[in-house]
């Protein structure tokens, strides 16, 4: 049996309920959970159970009509989508998080009430609207650092251990580099060149095995390397050219 609290409080003044046994029916229905309109099934106190039928039996206006209930059913569910609705509000699914503080529901629910509305998605979100700069908010959170470049590749070895040389490598700077070094830069940067036929200038005479070992620098030994061969050399040092 489905009953309508709010007409059962009519009962009291005039006499027809004792104010305690209401009181202890408003109780039991605030402990099932229930509302203006409650079960009897679901009141747990069979005493008071008890009461509330047959206070229906002698009061039927107390019995909740259809329409009533229909309500009373709407109303459940405003209320159970608008908790939802505040609940997304602490998430920050909205694009701001609120804080689930008891400031923040007090302001709310005072909003919500003092504008005679009960509560609903519609009302969480104009009472938050309304209310913004009275509640408080979590800090945004900061912004994920980028993600660090990954480690250069480490450079390639060319098949005598040497290692290969950068496509930028200036001109001017060639003549450090050996001419295997060099040989494989050019076809990398030309890779659809026909690749070149090279060769080296007969070793003169002038350059003899005295020249090579008393050379100024190092670097006119390199000069010599990348025209005439390394091979070239060695073999004027060993006595064979």
């Amino acid at each position: 049996m489905k009953l309508s609290l709010q007409r059962m409080q009519f009962l009291v003044p005039d006499g027809r309920l004792a104010e305690g046994i209401f009181k202890s029916i408003t109780a039991q229905v605030k402990t099932s959970n229930q509302g203006l309109i409650f079960d009897t099934d679901l009141i747990q106190e069979e005493t008071i159970r008890t009461y509330a039928v047959e206070i229906a039996q002698e009061f039927p206006d107390v019995v909740a009509s259809e329409a009533e209930i229909e309500e009373a059913v709407r109303i459940t569910a405003d209320q159970e989508a608008g908790l939802a609705r505040y609940k997304t509000w602490l998430t920050g699914q909205n694009g701001k998080r609120l804080l689930g503080s008891p400031k923040n529901e007090r302001t709310i629910i005072r909003w919500i009430e003092t504008h005679g509305n009960r509560l609903s998605v519609e009302m969480v979100d104009r009472a938050i609207a309304v209310c913004d700069v009275e509640l408080d908010w979590a800090e945004p959170s900061p912004a994920p650092a980028p993600a660090a470049p990954p480690p250069p590749p480490p450079p390639r070895k060319l098949p005598n251990g040497e290692i290969e040389l950068p496509l930028d490598t200036p001109d001017w700077q060639l003549f450090r580099f050996s001419v295997t070094q060099i040989r494989d830069l050019d076809a990398r940067r030309n890779p659809n060149r026909r690749a070149p036929t090279y060769g080296f200038e007969p070793l003169p005479p002038e350059i003899t095995r005295k020249a090579i070992i008393n050379a100024k620098s190092a670097q006119l030994v390199r000069q010599w390397e990348k025209r005439f061969g390394r091979q070239a050399l060695d073999d004027r040092l060993a006595g064979r050219g």
